[in-house]
């Protein structure tokens, strides 16, 4: 990973990607330490006065971890992405903190061309925010806090049906009736329910799938019949089998989760070909959204360099056949999506408890099986029309079985995010001013939507006087922003907290202007004065939290694991709370 600008939030941000062990990191800064990072920046010491912020960062950062490579460039970012853009092309994540909105814009631009990540940090006085900016993400491991076991008791297979019914439990002594596992329980309680619903229609055999309880009355009815086989009345396994009755009408093909499903529409958008949705590099160009080496010398250290172009690609391709794959099953099951395999925990034998997760299991792995073979099958049509994959042609396909099982055991949560632009953010575009206004709108997240509007606008000012709102003239980079003095107007002037307060406050009620949100609202004017009085500051406590955010987002995007933040995350230290703008 990348890093621009060595200040407390990027510094933060990396010491805990170092000690997660990534594999490599390069800082770019061309700012020397001074007195006042000592206030705010662990990663520098009295030692490194007057001494490259890089340099002193890295070698800090290399005794965390010495399996990580590090190195740094002694070069000011925004050079960097005006002259050198492919200096980015080889890492997997650039961590840009503390970085004009110009800057930012240019950087976004270069790092999408480059299907490379972006994660974007500020800390400002009491304030924070993330931000995130890429073409496309796949997730597949989300990792929900919330789920249920997918039991298929109104479908079930030959093989789960004679497992029920090898349990007689008239016959079972006290010992077995307690341990019949609650879900053969409530499969024969629907066989029963079956039986007797074909009786009532003169003896026909009826459909093989029961017909789901929509009722209150039916579940109510349906749970009573099921604890009235009691014998003693203090049955664990028949209570556990009362308290998961859920299963025993829950359809055998629900609705798909909102972001399957949209990840399924940009496939059909596609004509249905996975190949289309990886040319270009950003995954699903021009598609509806879903939701969401250094010129100088500077360096003593080459760039450590991430994954290969190559590869990424790789495994986008494996992404959209598996998805492919996976739309087949869905045709021909009807809906229902690949069975997950696991099975909770029950009271039960052990013979019987292991029996039953073998039962799930095999069907998971026949289901997974045939996702794989039409992943596979949609590679070899693929690599007919765009010059042979070769994995596609080996005898095991690009889609292994074993990547098919993990595939369709989160088949439920699959989903593709995308980001607007930062330039589409800047112009309040791409549903950025709608989204804008609604979050000012909403008490629950009016503040820190204020602070969003506060920032945007502080971005503003500093276009205009070459630093950022209370910063004098010539203050640090950090303080005054990454990139002091650059700015359009290049404004020299000694500055006052309360002159910038009403300068800033214009620029804030411009942009509230723009989204057609009145002035006034509740603690705007409180939350400029702060502003302008931390003068673009940042508090080393904030830094922390910020940059710890920034890099759980960091692992979020390199693993594939739970669900990036798909908006600007506002954290506001002084309520302690946090909203996404």
């Amino acid at each position: 990973m990348c890093l621009l600008n060595c200040g407390p939030t990027g510094a933060e941000c990396v010491k805990n990607l170092v000690l997660g062990g990534i594999a490599s990191f390069t800082l770019v800064d061309d700012a020397v330490v001074e007195a006042r990072d000592l206030g705010n920046n662990f990663f520098v010491t009295s030692a490194d006065l007057g001494r490259g912020r890089a340099e002193a960062v890295a070698a800090h950062l290399n005794e965390l971890n010495a399996s990580v490579a590090g190195a740094f460039v002694d070069e000011r970012p925004e050079e960097v992405i005006a002259t050198n853009p492919a200096f980015f092309a080889d890492f997997t994540v650039v961590i840009a903190a503390q970085m004009p909105a110009r800057a930012l814009v240019a950087l976004d631009a270069a790092c999408r061309e480059r299907n490379v990540a972006l994660v974007v940090l500020h800390s400002r006085g009491l304030a924070g925010f993330v931000r995130l900016s890429l073409a496309s993400h796949r997730v597949v491991e989300a990792k929900p806090e919330e789920t249920d076991h997918d039991l298929r008791l109104t479908a079930p297979w030959p093989e789960l049906e004679a497992f029920a019914a090898s349990f007689d439990l008239d016959a079972a002594d006290d010992a077995l009736f307690r341990h019949v596992p609650w879900a053969a329980l409530l499969l024969r309680a629907l066989a029963a329910k079956k039986k007797d619903k074909a009786a009532a229609a003169d003896g026909t055999s009826g459909s093989k799938v029961l017909e789901v309880m929509k009722t209150r009355e039916e579940q109510r009815a349906f749970k009573a019949s099921l604890l009235a086989t009691r014998r003693r009345g203090d049955e664990e396994n028949f209570a556990e089998a009362a308290a998961n009755a859920r299963h025993a009408w829950k359809p055998p093909a629900p609705p798909l989760p909102p972001g399957l499903r949209a990840a399924l529409a940009d496939l059909e958008r596609a004509g249905g070909d996975p190949a289309a949705m990886c040319r270009g590099g950003s995954g699903a160009e021009g598609l509806e959204s879903g939701a969401v080496a250094v010129a100088g010398g500077g360096s003593s250290v080459a760039p450590a360099r991430g994954r290969s172009a190559a590869k990424k690609e790789a495994e986008e391709a494996k992404f959209w056949h598996l998805l492919a794959g996976l739309r087949g099953f869905l045709d021909a099951s009807g809906g229902a999506l690949p069975l997950e395999g696991s099975v909770p925990d029950m009271t039960s034998t052990t013979e019987s408890f292991v029996a039953l997760q073998k039962i799930y299991r095999a069907k998971a792995d026949l289901d997974a099986a045939r996702v794989a073979a039409l992943a596979n099958a949609s590679a070899r049509r693929g690599a007919e029309t765009a010059a042979a994959a070769a994995a596609a042609a080996t005898p095991e396909g690009l889609v292994s079985e074993e990547e098919a099982r993990f595939f369709c055991k989160h088949a439920a949560h699959v989903r593709v995010m995308r980001w607007r632009t930062l330039a589409e953010e800047r112009d309040w575009d791409a549903g950025a001013r709608e989204e804008t206004a609604k979050a000012l709108a909403a008490e629950d997240t009016r503040r820190c939507a204020s602070l969003y509007v506060i920032h945007r606008a502080a971005d503003a000012f500093f276009e205009e006087a070459g630093r950022f709102p209370g910063a004098g003239a010539f203050s640090s980079r950090e303080g005054a922003g990454a990139g002091a003095g650059a700015g359009a107007g290049g404004d020299k002037d000694p500055s006052s907290p309360s002159s910038d307060a009403a300068r800033l406050k214009a620029l804030v009620d411009g942009a509230l202007a723009e989204l057609g949100v009145p002035p006034g609202l509740d603690a705007m004017d409180d939350l400029v004065a702060e502003c302008a009085r931390g003068g673009g500051g940042g508090m080393h406590a904030v830094a922390a939290v910020v940059g710890g955010v920034g890099s759980q987002e960091v692992i979020k995007l390199v693993t594939g694991q739970f669900v990036p933040v798909a908006k600007t995350l506002v954290y506001d230290a002084a309520e302690g709370t946090t909203a996404c703008v």
